[in-house]
Order: C-alpha cells, then structure tokens, then sequence
C-alpha cells in the first residue's frame, strides 16, 4: 500500500480503521443530527455534554434528556442525561451513552472455522461526568469525562470466551457567545484518553478515535428567525470534515426545522476535480455515509416544565434506508 499523507492509492484515509470505540463518535442527539452534527457553536445546554461540554456552562437550571438512535439494521443506540446547577460552581451532569449491535445465534464460528454453540450479544457503553463553568459572562469552559466499555462476548464455556476492552477519555471544550448569543464560537478537544484493556495484544497499534473541532453559530441580524452552524472537525482517523447546519425559528420559538450536510477533504477534491474535467468519477464513493440530514423540534412549557421535544432524519449513501433519533430534554 502507498500511502501519501492521510491518503492511500484508492483514497481510502491511511489510518482508517485503526481507532478503537468507535462509537464514541455516532452523535446522540437529534438537534445536532438534524443539523449535519453541527453542534460546537451551538448554545446546547445539557446537549453540549454530547457535544460541547463548555455549552452546559451557560445554563443555570436542572435538566434531564433522553435519546434514542436506530442506527441500521439491528444497531441502536442511545442516550440518558441529567444536569443540576451548582451555584458558584458551574454546572455538573452525568450521561450514559450506549450501542446494542443485535442479538447472534447463527452461524458463529471460532477461529479455526468451526461451528460454536452459543449466543452473542455486543454493546458498546460509556458513562460520563461533565463540569463546565462560565469564566466570564461571554467565556465557558468544561469538562466531560468518560469511562468506556465494550463487550463482544458475555463468555459462554469455552465455546465462546468472554471478550470486553474498556478505557478512559477526556472531552474538553472552549465556548465564546458574543451580541446576546447571536454569534457563538467554539472549541473542542474530544476522547483524550487510553486504552485500559483491548481485544488485541497489537494495543499499541490502536488509539482512541482523537478529534479536534473547531465551530461557530450565527443567527444574522436582519433574520432574526435563522441560525446557521459550521463545525470543522480533524480525526486521527478520518479526514478533515465539513458540517453544515441551519435552524430555522418557524413559529415563535416554539417550532422549529433544520437542515444540515457533511462532506469530506476527499469529496471536496473530488468536486474540484469534477469541474476541472467536466464529468464525475462513476467510481468514487463519498467517504461520509451520511448524505444530508434533516429534522423538526418543537418547544414548550407545560407546568413550569421546558419541554423540548427533536426529531432528525439522516439519509445515507449507498441507498441505504434513512435513520432517524429522537431526543427530549426537559428543563426544571
């Protein structure tokens, strides 16, 4: 294999595939799915313990979310979340995210192609703990820090024997709001960490899927009903990707729909190239499985209660069927 920087003759990322707990990166709420994961710049609340732990900074009441992902076929994931105010001392939450991969009876081998009996039932898990506090009236940062585990196997006899990796990761973020939050920028350094305990001996080899963000919100002056998000976000793993997201106020702050899309450094190229030739590559395939994204949230208070209730709809390339998450979060 020739490798050129980030990139290998097919153009396939060099390091693709070398990340352990990958996860870590699906995005778990349906606001910033909605918005094509647009979401380091956005004034996020308990959904910046997600994204962006330095939103959480800004808040000042309780808060408690929960989310649900169909990823594929029998893929789900999710999200449970609460926050509380802790006067002088910022902001504190905890999380748990999770990914059930499907139930496995049939057709389980072992290493030497024989049939095993037994069942296998994989999940991914990670608990957190998020602190953010403002610095300033304009400046927060936060904190979250995670505890990871995945499991193949339960372990049933010797037949199939109990297979797990767990480790430890850090997210930490930066976010600056200036004219009433109508422009917002922010900075994330996410799953800073190790890994404890690995499937493969080769753990050296492997890393945590490492990512820098960079991002901004800005709702303009004179449409005072639009907020537009970008994130550019650098992986160890991955290129350099751009998202893309809008947020239009429909009705009062009460309804709202979004938009968003995500594409690569590589796709990026290949559009350049594109015009330069005149014509597309039949053979070149987007390296984000997500298309374009799309999404409704509505906003209420029932009996002293802010109810928000999101839906996003992802559409993926390949004619693979949409997946959609919903989240509800709830303000006291």
């Amino acid at each position: 294999m020739i490798v050129y920087g980030d990139y290998d003759y097919n153009g396939i990322h060099a390091k693709a595939g070398k990340s352990f707990f990958p996860f870590l990166k699906l995005g778990y709420e349906a606001r910033a799915l909605a918005m094509g994961g647009a979401s380091v710049g956005m004034p996020n609340d308990l959904y910046g313990a997600l994204s962006n732990p330095a939103a959480l900074g800004f808040g000042n009441t309780m808060q408690a979310l929960i989310s649900y992902k169909p990823v594929m076929l029998d893929v789900r994931g999710g999200a449970l979340g609460f926050a509380w105010p802790r006067e002088a001392k910022g902001m504190w939450a905890v999380n748990i995210m999770y990914v059930s991969y499907g139930v496995f009876t049939d057709n389980l081998f072992d290493e030497n192609g024989s049939t095993i009996d037994g069942t296998i039932n994989p999940y991914s898990i990670a608990a957190s703990v998020t602190w953010s506090k403002k610095i300033f009236e304009s400046l927060s940062y936060g904190a979250t820090v995670k505890g990871i585990y995945d499991r193949l196997s339960e372990g049933i006899g010797i037949d199939i024997p109990r297979a797990s990796a767990d480790g430890f990761a850090v997210d930490m973020g930066l976010q600056y709001r200036t004219k009433s939050s109508r422009l917002i920028y922010g900075l994330l350094v996410q799953n800073v960490g190790f890994i404890r305990s690995s499937y493969s001996e080769d753990i050296e080899k492997t890393t945590l899927p490492l990512s820098l963000i960079v991002g901004m919100s800005y709702v303009f002056k004179n449409f005072p009903s639009v907020r537009t998000a970008f994130d550019l976000e650098k992986s160890i793993d991955d290129y350099l990707q751009y998202k893309l997201g809008l947020e239009l106020n429909i009705y009062k702050q009460m309804f709202f729909i979004r938009g968003g899309y995500v594409f690569s450094q590589s796709d990026l190229e290949e559009f350049f190239a594109m015009i330069k030739n005149g014509k597309f590559d039949q053979s070149y395939q987007k390296t984000n499985w997500s298309l374009f994204s799309a999404g409704a949230g509505v906003k209420a208070d029932i009996k002293e209660v802010d109810v928000n209730l999101d839906l996003a709809l992802n559409f993926r390339v390949d004619r693979l069927a949409p997946s959609f998450a919903l989240t509800l979060l709830l303000g006291f």
